[in-house]
Protein backbone atom coordinates (compact mmCIF):
# COMPACT_ATOMS: atom_id res chain seq x y z
CA UNK A 1 0.00 0.00 0.00
CA UNK A 2 1.15 3.63 -0.84
CA UNK A 3 1.85 5.48 2.01
CA UNK A 4 -1.19 7.97 0.93
CA UNK A 5 -3.35 5.89 0.60
CA UNK A 6 -2.63 4.10 3.87
CA UNK A 7 -2.83 7.88 5.26
CA UNK A 8 -6.36 8.34 3.78
CA UNK A 9 -7.05 5.21 5.40
CA UNK A 10 -5.52 5.74 8.79
CA UNK A 11 -5.61 9.17 9.41
CA UNK A 12 -8.91 10.26 10.57
CA UNK A 13 -8.78 13.22 13.03
CA UNK A 14 -8.22 15.62 10.04
CA UNK A 15 -8.87 15.51 6.40
CA UNK A 16 -6.37 15.74 3.51
CA UNK A 17 -7.03 19.79 2.51
CA UNK A 18 -6.95 20.68 6.46
CA UNK A 19 -3.55 21.95 7.63
CA UNK A 20 -1.45 19.47 9.50
CA UNK A 21 -3.01 16.72 7.49
CA UNK A 22 0.69 15.87 6.44
CA UNK A 23 2.55 16.04 9.91
CA UNK A 24 -0.34 13.41 10.51
CA UNK A 25 0.70 11.28 7.94
CA UNK A 26 4.53 11.33 8.87
CA UNK A 27 3.57 10.30 12.23
CA UNK A 28 1.04 7.61 11.62
CA UNK A 29 3.77 6.47 8.72
CA UNK A 30 6.41 6.56 11.10
CA UNK A 31 4.75 4.15 13.37
CA UNK A 32 3.77 2.23 10.34
CA UNK A 33 7.49 1.42 9.27
CA UNK A 34 8.27 0.38 13.16
CA UNK A 35 9.95 3.77 13.53
CA UNK A 36 13.12 2.59 10.89
CA UNK A 37 12.25 5.85 9.03
CA UNK A 38 11.98 9.22 11.18
CA UNK A 39 9.89 11.80 11.21
CA UNK A 40 12.59 14.28 9.43
CA UNK A 41 13.80 11.69 6.92
CA UNK A 42 9.98 11.11 5.55
CA UNK A 43 8.49 14.64 5.82
CA UNK A 44 11.65 16.00 4.01
CA UNK A 45 12.94 13.49 1.89
CA UNK A 46 9.66 11.27 0.46
CA UNK A 47 7.78 14.31 -1.34
CA UNK A 48 4.54 15.73 -0.94
CA UNK A 49 2.43 12.73 -1.70
CA UNK A 50 5.17 10.37 -0.35
CA UNK A 51 6.04 9.62 -3.81
CA UNK A 52 9.51 9.75 -3.79
CA UNK A 53 9.16 6.98 -0.81
CA UNK A 54 11.52 4.20 -0.71
CA UNK A 55 10.85 0.65 -1.76
CA UNK A 56 11.31 -0.92 1.50
CA UNK A 57 8.63 1.72 3.20
CA UNK A 58 5.96 -0.55 1.38
CA UNK A 59 7.36 -3.48 2.69
CA UNK A 60 7.10 -2.51 6.34
CA UNK A 61 3.76 -0.74 5.79
CA UNK A 62 2.53 -4.10 4.41
CA UNK A 63 4.00 -5.99 7.03
CA UNK A 64 2.72 -3.17 9.79
CA UNK A 65 -1.12 -4.06 8.44
CA UNK A 66 -0.66 -7.50 8.28
CA UNK A 67 0.18 -7.45 11.88
CA UNK A 68 -2.56 -5.28 12.88
CA UNK A 69 -5.13 -7.07 10.91
CA UNK A 70 -3.85 -10.92 12.07
CA UNK A 71 -4.02 -9.18 15.80
CA UNK A 72 -7.59 -7.93 15.22
CA UNK A 73 -8.89 -11.22 14.25
CA UNK A 74 -6.88 -13.91 15.74
CA UNK A 75 -8.50 -17.29 16.85
CA UNK A 76 -12.16 -15.59 15.16
CA UNK A 77 -13.21 -17.44 12.07
CA UNK A 78 -15.83 -14.95 10.57
CA UNK A 79 -12.78 -12.37 11.05
CA UNK A 80 -10.32 -14.46 9.26
CA UNK A 81 -12.58 -14.06 6.02
CA UNK A 82 -13.18 -10.74 6.44
CA UNK A 83 -8.96 -10.74 5.86
CA UNK A 84 -9.04 -12.88 2.99
CA UNK A 85 -11.74 -10.88 1.27
CA UNK A 86 -9.77 -7.71 1.75
CA UNK A 87 -7.22 -9.23 -0.47
CA UNK A 88 -9.34 -9.47 -3.00
CA UNK A 89 -9.59 -5.78 -4.54
CA UNK A 90 -12.51 -4.76 -6.11
CA UNK A 91 -12.82 -2.82 -9.31
CA UNK A 92 -14.02 0.97 -9.35
CA UNK A 93 -17.01 -0.39 -11.84
CA UNK A 94 -17.96 -3.11 -9.41
CA UNK A 95 -18.08 -0.90 -6.59
CA UNK A 96 -20.36 1.32 -8.26
CA UNK A 97 -22.73 -1.24 -9.54
CA UNK A 98 -23.19 -2.03 -6.03
CA UNK A 99 -23.26 1.03 -3.83
CA UNK A 100 -24.19 3.70 -6.54
CA UNK A 101 -27.94 2.72 -6.24
CA UNK A 102 -28.02 3.02 -2.89
CA UNK A 103 -25.81 6.29 -2.41
CA UNK A 104 -27.83 7.64 -5.50
CA UNK A 105 -31.08 5.94 -5.54
CA UNK A 106 -32.11 8.45 -8.74
CA UNK A 107 -29.66 7.50 -10.55
CA UNK A 108 -30.46 4.70 -13.06
CA UNK A 109 -28.01 1.24 -12.99
CA UNK A 110 -26.26 0.26 -16.67
CA UNK A 111 -26.87 -2.40 -18.31
CA UNK A 112 -24.54 -4.80 -19.83
CA UNK A 113 -23.28 -3.97 -23.30
CA UNK A 114 -25.35 -0.74 -23.22
CA UNK A 115 -24.38 2.86 -22.88
CA UNK A 116 -24.19 4.23 -19.73
CA UNK A 117 -27.66 5.91 -18.48
CA UNK A 118 -27.52 9.90 -17.74
CA UNK A 119 -26.00 10.31 -14.51
CA UNK A 120 -24.59 7.30 -13.84
CA UNK A 121 -20.98 8.24 -14.88
CA UNK A 122 -21.29 11.44 -13.25
CA UNK A 123 -22.83 9.59 -9.29
CA UNK A 124 -19.42 7.24 -9.92
CA UNK A 125 -17.22 9.83 -10.75
CA UNK A 126 -18.37 12.38 -8.04
CA UNK A 127 -18.44 9.71 -5.03
CA UNK A 128 -15.40 8.00 -5.93
CA UNK A 129 -12.80 10.80 -5.17
CA UNK A 130 -14.15 11.41 -1.77
CA UNK A 131 -13.59 7.51 -1.00
CA UNK A 132 -9.75 7.42 -2.14
CA UNK A 133 -8.54 10.64 -2.92
CA UNK A 134 -8.22 10.99 -7.05
CA UNK A 135 -9.98 13.51 -8.67
CA UNK A 136 -12.66 12.84 -11.39
CA UNK A 137 -10.75 12.71 -14.62
CA UNK A 138 -8.51 10.43 -13.25
CA UNK A 139 -11.29 7.74 -12.13
CA UNK A 140 -13.38 8.66 -15.50
CA UNK A 141 -10.09 7.01 -17.43
CA UNK A 142 -10.54 3.88 -15.23
CA UNK A 143 -13.73 3.58 -16.96
CA UNK A 144 -12.74 3.78 -20.11
CA UNK A 145 -9.80 1.32 -19.47
CA UNK A 146 -6.78 3.09 -17.73
CA UNK A 147 -4.91 1.57 -15.22
CA UNK A 148 -5.08 1.83 -11.58
CA UNK A 149 -3.01 1.19 -8.61
CA UNK A 150 -3.60 -2.05 -6.78
CA UNK A 151 -3.88 -0.30 -3.30
CA UNK A 152 -7.15 1.55 -4.99
CA UNK A 153 -9.04 -1.75 -5.17
CA UNK A 154 -8.21 -2.52 -1.54
CA UNK A 155 -9.38 0.43 -0.27
CA UNK A 156 -12.35 0.08 -2.24
CA UNK A 157 -12.73 -3.47 -0.98
CA UNK A 158 -12.30 -2.04 2.23
CA UNK A 159 -15.58 0.71 2.01
CA UNK A 160 -17.39 -2.25 0.56
CA UNK A 161 -16.82 -3.88 3.54
CA UNK A 162 -17.44 -1.51 5.74
CA UNK A 163 -20.81 -0.24 4.36
CA UNK A 164 -22.04 -3.38 4.22
CA UNK A 165 -21.02 -3.67 8.22
CA UNK A 166 -23.39 -0.53 8.40
CA UNK A 167 -25.74 -1.77 6.63
CA UNK A 168 -26.29 -5.09 8.59
CA UNK A 169 -25.93 -3.13 11.85
CA UNK A 170 -28.31 -0.11 11.11
CA UNK A 171 -30.88 -3.36 9.82
CA UNK A 172 -30.43 -5.10 13.27
CA UNK A 173 -31.31 -1.74 15.10
CA UNK A 174 -34.38 -1.59 13.39
CA UNK A 175 -35.25 -4.66 14.01
CA UNK A 176 -34.68 -4.51 17.58
CA UNK A 177 -36.01 -1.23 17.78
CA UNK A 178 -37.99 -0.72 15.18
Amino acid sequence: MEPWDYCLVWVKNIRPSEFGYKAECVRELVKATFGQYKFETINRGWGAKFEKRPEGALKLIEVWLMKFILSQVQGQISNQQIFLALLEPMAPSEWCLIWIPIIHPDVELPYPGERNPHGYMKACTTTLPTLTGYNERTIEGWFYGKPYHYSVGILLRCFHLIFQLQQTTLQENISVYG
